[in-house]
């Protein structure tokens, strides 16, 4: 049962204003409190930072050749982008006075906004991608698949260790690459939550006209 204080309880009776002013405030240091009012279910909905590492053996195991998981990996950033940008950031002025809409659009992402530093709230929990690995793992040619998986196992890591890895003289952290890799969407967070929607990659917010 869903606990009257839970996250999840408050989103569904915030009203349309509430719920739009809410989400767009972030709350930057804070950890998020329950989000189901239910020990097992808030901890089905928090993951470490490595255990999309796991699924490398996806990887491994479907790796055939070099051209096509390349093309999966370059499928992965559009794909990225493309949910990010036209999903995970819909307009919500009217769509947010709708319950249910108000809730999957805080369970799905706008909770990363709402707080963008809780170390168990940056990765994906297995329960959400497994299921879609799985269906993706069924219709793809191996090695597309196996790009994809090594694509999305980049993005989950290289996104927690954006928000928590910010000054370090190791690799990669030191290169110009990550720290502009990096400032893009840090501008996404602090800056401008309707630009810069590529995290792997700023190539498709350049050539969708959203890097500004």
């Amino acid at each position: 049962m869903l606990g009257p204080s839970s996250l999840v309880h408050q989103v569904w009776t915030m009203d349309q204003s509430t719920y739009l002013g809410f989400s767009s405030k972030p709350l930057y240091g804070k950890i998020m409190p329950s989000l189901f009012g239910n020990a097992i279910l808030d901890q089905c909905s928090m993951t470490p930072w490595y255990v999309p590492g796991l699924y490398l053996i996806w990887v491994v195991a479907a790796f055939q050749s070099w051209l096509p998981f390349l093309l999966g990996i370059a499928s992965w950033t559009l794909l990225e982008y493309v949910v990010h940008r036209f999903i995970f950031h819909i307009d919500m002025t009217q769509l947010a006075h709708y319950p249910p809409v108000r809730l999957l659009h805080f369970i799905l992402h706008s909770q990363h906004h709402v707080y963008p530093d809780d170390p168990l709230r940056l990765v994906l929990p297995p329960a959400f991608t497994l299921p879609f690995a799985y269906l993706l793992y069924n219709v793809l040619a191996s090695s597309i698949f196996s790009g994809l998986v090594f694509g999305y196992v980049a993005y989950d890591i290289g996104h927690y260790w954006m928000h928590h890895v910010k000054d370090s003289n190791m690799w990669p952290f030191s290169t110009k690459e990550w720290k502009a890799l990096r400032s893009h969407h840090m501008a996404h967070h602090y800056s401008n939550p309707r630009t810069k929607f590529g995290v792997s990659s700023p190539l498709w917010d350049y050539l969708g006209g959203s890097e500004e």
